[in-house]
């Protein structure tokens, strides 16, 4: 089941218990967006294993923050991605997936 944005947030935010551990199990780039990337753990298939990764994980507090401010909504996808490509401005943005779908016939 779906539930709306809003709800999800809502939700997400008001469900915190002291001394509790509380799993969540998502690909909604809206909850990922309000987690604190120091609590978040990512499980990943490597090699036919699963392993476990923390995207805060030798950051400094400044670091952490950096990232924490840049996963929005839309960026936050970026820690579901199997693979990322970076680019440098809008024309890159645009370019790359259109000559990638050129050259292999795959959508990014």
């Amino acid at each position: 089941a779906h539930i709306h944005t809003h709800i999800q947030k809502s939700l997400f935010d008001n469900i915190k218990y002291e001394n509790t551990q509380i799993i969540y199990s998502t690909h909604s780039s809206h909850i990922s967006e309000v987690s604190n990337v120091k609590n978040m753990n990512i499980i990943g298939l490597v090699d036919g294993t699963c392993e476990v990764f923390q995207p805060a994980k030798g950051l400094t507090n400044e670091q952490t923050g950096f990232v924490q401010r840049y996963l929005d909504a839309i960026r936050s996808n970026l820690l579901f991605a199997r693979s990322v490509i970076l680019v440098e401005g809008d024309a890159e943005e645009i370019l790359i997936p259109v000559l990638f779908k050129k050259s292999t016939g795959l959508s990014l």
